[in-house]
């Protein structure tokens, strides 16, 4: 899988998600709170990114991407995969990320690389 820049909804925020042949699978876009389906009205606001693919299928990332706290749901608001900080005890002292272990945990059957490339990208 390969994410491409391109002006998504004409602003350049968006990206394209390319499969293993380089052919076109899905586009990355910002997306706004309110419109993930099913949202809790309380969860606190976080940033979304929604990833759609032609057949209409939809996958929402959402939390603080700065600190690597992110859900990823679909439109039925199944969790679909988390990240999240090792808080394990083992890092190393180091400054920013360096040295810190983060997890990704991904339920099955979500495409490991859309959730990397989505992750990379917006990070």
């Amino acid at each position: 899988a390969k994410c491409v820049g391109t002006p998504a909804r004409g602003n350049g925020d968006g990206f394209h998600l390319l499969n293993a042949n380089d052919e076109y699978f899905a586009k990355l876009v910002p997306d706004r709170p309110e419109e993930v389906p099913n949202r809790r009205s309380h969860e606190e606001p976080s940033v979304e990114w929604a990833v759609r693919t032609p057949a209409g299928i939809e996958w929402f990332f959402c939390g603080h991407f700065g600190s690597h706290a992110v859900t990823v749901i679909d439109s039925e608001n199944r969790i679909l995969a988390i990240t999240q900080q090792d808080t394990s005890g083992w890092t190393t002292e180091q400054h920013g990320d360096v040295g810190k272990t983060f997890l990704l945990r991904i339920a099955t059957p979500m495409d490991v690389a859309i959730v990397l490339c989505t992750l990379l990208a917006v990070n």
